[in-house]
Order: C-alpha cells, then structure tokens, then sequence
C-alpha cells in the first residue's frame, strides 16, 4: 500500500438520474480530491446514463446490465487502482471534507472507515436526523462484541463507509446474492478482516425519499418474518464469506431475532411476550449500546405486555416507524440521541 494512500469514489446507479447530478458533483468537489470517480450505471431505464456521460473526462461511466447493486459495486471496484475506495448511493451526496476526514484515519490501515450520515428529504434538506450514533470508544472490540449479542454491530448504510480497495477486489463471491447491498454480508464481515476506524461525525448525506423509505411503512407480522428470514439469509452469506460453519451468536438468539419475533408477538397478540419482552430486555444490557438508549428500549419492551391489541400496535409503529412517533417521543429520542454523541 501507498505511504500515502488513494482513495477513489464509485457511485453505483440504478434509474437515480433526477439526483445522480448531484451524487457525481458532490465527489468531484472534495477539498481533497478523489484519486479516480467512477459512476456504474445498473441498465437505468431512466436518463440516468445521459446525466452520467455529462460529466465524462471527471469522471469514468461504466453501462452495466441490470445485475444488482453489489455488482455494481465491484464493477467499479474492478475499473479503479487506488489503495481504498468509497462506494455512494446515486441518490446520496458526499459532504466536501469527506476525503481528508477518512485520509487521517488511514495510517493504521483499517480494512474500513465508517462514518455518520446526515437524513436529508427529496430536496436535498436536512430532516434533523444524523445516523448511527455509536457509543464512546466504539472499536472493532465492541462491534464483535455487539455481533455476538445483538446479531449485528453499528454500521451505516452504503455510503457512509470506505473499504480497502484489495479486500473488495479479492472477496470470494461465489454464494453471494449479488442484488443486495454493500451494508449487507460485506459490512456484517467486516470486524472480523481487520481493524474498522469510526468517524463519529456526518460526512454524507443519505436522502430519504418514495422509492427508499420502506422503513417508515406500517410493519405486519408477515414483513417481519419476511425481515428474520433476510437477516438469517445475510449471515449464511457472510458465513460463506469468512469461512465459518456458523454466525458469531450461534447457539444464542441474538437481539436482533428477538426484537423481530418480539414486534410479531406484540402484533399478533400472543401470550408469550412478556416472557420475549424480558429476555429482550436482558439481551440488550450486555450490548455496548449507551445506557440511557438501553433504558429506553427495555421500558418500551415492557410496555408490549399491556393487554390492549390497540396499545401494541401504536408502540410498535413508535419503534419501527419514527414518522409515527408522537411529538413528545419524537424529542425524547432526539435528547437521548444527541446525549450519546
């Protein structure tokens, strides 16, 4: 590797020409340029190529035909040369400072950088939400730490890491779902290759819009056990990718399980929830999640054991679906958020 390393952008696309403009403008004006952009268009249908091939002689346009995002990805990974690279949703924007942000963590070599990302609506405006929140001295430890436990660790989406280039270009894809995203079996194996290096500040944008905004949909019990089954799937890749027989939590039910069949419980009115409620509850205390969030969870949980069907359903919506949250609950998460940071 370079004493200096490179860092290049690839931008993976599929019909985002309404904001793909904006996605290449936001790499090209860094105040520490990109070593290469490359923008993969994913067989767009829209006039996603043709904003592209705008801004050829900045940047290189790859057409790919319609594979799926994580191919995409490594088309790009295959088209650069540099030492690492960041991969950005085309509906997502790079903040300026990015590359000389992620540069001063680079000389210990991680085998990612991961920062927070800033929510931004359709129009490109600030929602007031900045994501992940990791806890104080979140390291690679913690994040095998919280796999154990939770079944996963604090990562943002797609565009809020950069990888090792060569790690990327040399992963075994064979088993791989090549239409899902980077921030799945990829970010999931990611504390078990190397070091990981936290930035705990935005340095993107993540546009929340109609044709992403599945989280905020009002959750039924089959979405839910739609969602166990992709997690489950996630990590028998990941296995596939590290060479495992098995997840770091077997044997165990992880937080994450529990939460999902915790959600369908409370939905479908079982009787057995205050006993998922409770082993929720303890699960969650051994996590590297900060105390006060922990406290929140665990009230929340127990508040799934009252009787009433109607009750259930509103406390759900309130944990899945943050655009439900009352105006109260909304600024409590607000304060405990902005406590963690």
């Amino acid at each position: 590797m370079n004493e200096h390393p490179t860092i290049a952008a690839v931008i993976a696309n599929y019909n985002y020409g309404r904001y793909l403009g904006r996605a290449i403008e936001s790499v090209l004006e860094q105040d520490d340029a990109f070593s290469q952009v490359v923008v993969v268009d994913d067989g767009s249908t829209d006039d996603s190529l043709e904003v592209a091939r705008a801004f050829e002689g900045r940047v290189e346009v790859i057409a790919n035909h319609n594979s799926g995002q994580l191919a995409a990805c490594l088309a790009g990974v295959a088209a650069v040369d540099s030492d690492y690279v960041y991969l950005m949703d085309a509906d997502d924007a790079a903040h300026p400072e990015l590359v000389s942000a992620v540069r001063e963590e680079l000389p210990g070599r991680p085998v990612m950088v991961q920062f927070q990302l800033r929510a931004v609506d359709g129009a490109g405006l600030p929602t007031g939400s900045v994501f992940p929140t990791y806890p104080e001295g979140y390291d690679t430890a913690s994040m095998r730490h919280d796999t154990e436990v939770m079944g996963t660790h604090q990562f943002a989406p797609t565009s809020g890491n950069v990888f090792r280039r060569d790690l990327l270009a040399g992963l075994d894809t064979a088993g791989l779902d090549l239409r899902d995203a980077p921030d799945g079996p990829v970010a999931f194996a990611m504390p078990y290759l190397g070091s990981i290096a936290v930035i705990d500040r935005p340095l993107a944008s993540y546009r929340v819009h109609g044709s992403n905004r599945s989280q905020w949909f009002a959750p039924t019990p089959d979405l839910l056990r739609h969602e166990l089954d992709w997690f489950r799937d996630r990590w028998r890749q990941t296995c596939l990718l590290l060479g495992r027989a098995e997840p770091p939590f077997a044997g165990t039910s992880p937080v994450y399980e529990l939460e999902l069949e915790l959600l369908v419980a409370a939905l479908e009115g079982r009787w057995w929830v205050g006993g998922r409620a409770w082993r929720y509850a303890r699960g969650l205390r051994r996590s590297r999640t900060p105390r006060a969030s922990v406290l929140a969870l665990q009230v929340w949980a127990m508040a799934l054991v009252v009787p009433s069907t109607r009750l259930r359903r509103r406390l759900v919506m309130q944990r899945r679906a943050p655009a439900e949250r009352p105006r109260l609950v909304r600024a409590l998460v607000s304060l405990v958020r902005r406590s963690r940071r």
